[in-house]
């Protein structure tokens, strides 16, 4: 019995340690594949969830929404940022969200890691391209084409979109490094200008125009001309730079700005057709360039409003030169009372000033006058009227108010020519002090 029992227990001891031997072979033989499996299973749901972030990221790119992107990237960058596999794709992408960000420093950088760090990367031929685009935006257009060349000799096997923007850009360098002369010409002049050294930047916008008048220079210069000239208040020379704009230069990106100084020059102009020029051109700026803004629209309809009263005011002004000043009273009057804010209604009280004047209505006369005094200080009539209104309180030896409306072209800083004017102004209070 003894001997039996030891005999069962001997034997069971024997089934667990072939039961142990068992679990232990057969895990050393399976538990690495089992590990395996669950590094497989994890790296799976590692690359998917890189995959969702780097979609989330390009379709903000995609979107033009190049700082919410940049900072998706970079979040990536974050979170993997041991992972080899990853790296030149961060770089690369945030790279290119810094340069349409204009953070150039920032882009170059990344793009040098790319280059530099991971030499066989798809991204290194795009990486030397966009490269190449900032160093030509800094105007360093030698070290642009050493990357572009860099591209065209190393990596021939690069996309062929990649290999076309390469050759386009390097063109451009071509073109840029041959134009060198003439854009620095250019900038000298614009840099007069930007300091208000007027006359001596179109002396050196003409010198480009002398020098290079093929160069797609022309245009600019011309209209930087044209404007200076405006502004030193040569209105007609300023016309004829703005009019070879129009005449010879229809696809410069200041066209249709020459086209609204030619129209508000011309409307002052006294050759014949000159309104009708002047609205010529607020048509065709309106036609054809329909997309300038709402708020260049309504400045050409405001000139072209002003044209019209212009236009009008062409009748009662050549009614009085025809002496028939009742009949060019009444055309003024109507004028201002249909357009009673137009800038032509100091242009209509001194005429109609005049008019009473030659049918011996001075107070009528004096009260035109005295409103162009009163509500139209800037107006270049503004002489006259405290000329003709002073001289007929003097005649009325009222000389205290001779005197006080004499007195205020000494203040008086408006444009015009006046010049004899102000001197009859002059002698008259002199006279009024001598009395």
């Amino acid at each position: 019995m003894d001997l039996n029992r030891k005999f069962m227990t001997r034997k069971k001891i024997t089934y667990i340690l072939i039961i142990a031997l068992t679990v232990s072979v057969l895990s050393f033989l399976f538990l690495p594949a089992f590990q395996d499996k669950k590094e497989i299973v994890f790296n799976h749901f590692k690359v998917m969830e890189q995959k969702s972030m780097f979609r989330k990221a390009n379709s903000l790119y995609d979107e033009e929404n190049y700082q919410k992107a940049l900072e998706k990237y970079q979040k990536i960058s974050t979170k993997y940022p041991d992972d080899p596999d990853l790296l030149d794709d961060i770089f690369f992408s945030v790279g290119r969200c810094q340069k349409e960000l204009m953070n150039k420093e920032e882009a170059l950088e990344s793009f040098r890691k790319i280059v530099e760090n991971y030499p066989r990367s798809v991204y290194v031929p795009r990486s030397l391209y966009y490269s190449a685009c900032i160093f030509v935006e800094e105007k360093d257009l030698e070290k642009a084409e050493e990357f572009c060349d860099k591209v065209l000799n190393e990596y021939p096997q690069a996309e062929e979109s990649t290999i076309e923007s390469i050759n386009q850009l390097k063109l451009l360098i071509v073109r840029l490094i041959a134009e060198r002369p003439i854009t620095n010409l250019f900038e000298e002049a614009q840099a007069l200008l930007n300091q208000e050294k007027y006359e001596e930047s179109i002396v050196k916008f003409q010198e480009l125009i002398e020098k290079y008048p093929d160069s797609d220079f022309v245009g600019g210069a011309l209209f930087s001309i044209g404007w200076m000239q405006k502004q030193l208040g040569q209105m007609e020379k300023a016309l004829v730079s703005f009019e070879e704009i129009i005449n010879n230069y229809p696809e410069n990106i200041r066209f249709p700005e020459a086209l609204y100084h030619s129209a508000s020059i011309a409307q002052y102009s006294k050759e014949e057709k000159s309104l009708e020029k002047a609205e010529e051109y607020c048509d065709k700026l309106l036609n054809e360039y329909p997309d300038i803004g709402e708020y260049q629209i309504n400045l050409v309809n405001q000139l072209k409003a002003e044209i019209e009263v212009r236009k009008l005011f062409r009748e009662p002004k050549a009614l009085f030169e025809e002496g028939q000043y009742e009949e060019s009273l009444e055309k003024l009057q109507e004028l201002i009372e249909k357009y009673p804010d137009s800038i032509m209604t100091d242009d209509a009280l001194i005429l109609i000033g005049y008019c009473y004047l030659e049918l011996e209505k001075n107070d009528q006369a004096l009260v035109s006058f005295e409103e162009i005094i009163e509500n139209y200080p800037s107006s270049r009539y503004f002489p006259k009227a405290i000329y003709y209104s002073a001289s007929m309180y003097y005649n009325r030896k009222e000389f205290g108010k001779a005197e006080e409306y004499c007195n205020k072209i000494l203040e008086w800083s408006g444009k015009g020519d006046n010049e004899e004017t102000i001197d009859k102004i002059k002698s008259l209070l002199e006279k009024l002090k001598n009395l």
